[in-house]
């Protein structure tokens, strides 16, 4: 189609310009150190929009630029938005294709062994290596249903369980061996930890009253620490 005529036809002062997905080349003031970009490589013009708009890729956002021209996608470029992901956009390396999601548990590794024979953290750049993780990383997550925001909570508990590969390697904790431990061996002993607490330190308690689906009252007992520091 051409959207140049199509602009002209709707009155559009600033018609389309061919060229900003060609040869226009584009510098953002908002990410310092980033290469200028290609129009190509993040502007794109379709039937989809209407006359005198053009569509930023990488905020998935519109252009207008019926008004002021090109003067109008320099100034998005320019933005705090277009700046924060185009940085973004350069650190980030996209992830793998292919990725494997540890369905086994993990083997001990013989180390002694294996030291002549080459493994896939040798042969991998560690950069690629840290994409794959990623990769298992944000799969696990979405798999489960679990939300992202548990995502950096898992890359900890990750690196601290690394710390020990030996105890690592022996880990096996099934469904119901979670269920009991955390019944029976995680809730009393914080619960002797909060105890303790309320010994030695002020704290108060929140009563709050209810009414349940079935019309039944019901009283939510809540206790607040009070952390006093003495200066």
């Amino acid at each position: 189609m051409d959207y140049r005529a199509q602009d002209l036809q709707a009155g559009i002062a600033y018609q389309f310009n061919p060229l900003w997905l060609s040869t226009f080349v584009f510098t953002s003031k908002a990410a310092e150190g980033v290469p200028s970009k290609s129009g190509k490589d993040f502007l794109k013009k379709d039937d989809s929009l209407a006359p005198g708009q053009i569509l930023c890729t990488l905020c998935n956002t519109g252009i207008n630029y019926g008004a002021r021209g090109v003067a109008a996608i320099k100034a998005h470029v320019n933005s705090k938005k277009h700046g924060s992901l185009l940085n973004a956009s350069v650190t980030n390396a996209p992830l793998p294709i292919a990725y494997r999601l540890p369905t086994q548990p993990v083997q001990p590794v013989n180390r002694e062994a294996d030291a002549d024979q080459p493994t896939a953290s040798t042969i991998k750049s560690v950069k690629d290596r840290v994409i794959n993780l990623e990769a298992m990383v944000i799969a696990t997550l979405a798999k489960h249903d679990l939300p992202f925001t548990f995502a950096p909570v898992l890359v900890d508990l990750c690196k601290e369980m690394a710390r020990d590969v030996k105890a690592l390697s022996g880990l096996s904790i099934g469904r119901n061996s979670a269920s009991y431990k955390l019944v029976h061996g995680l809730a009393p002993a914080f619960t002797n930890i909060v105890i303790d607490e309320m010994r030695n330190k002020p704290f108060s308690l929140n009563i709050d009253e209810s009414m349940s689906s079935a019309k039944h009252e019901k009283v939510r007992l809540h206790s607040d620490l009070l952390l006093l520091y003495m200066l």
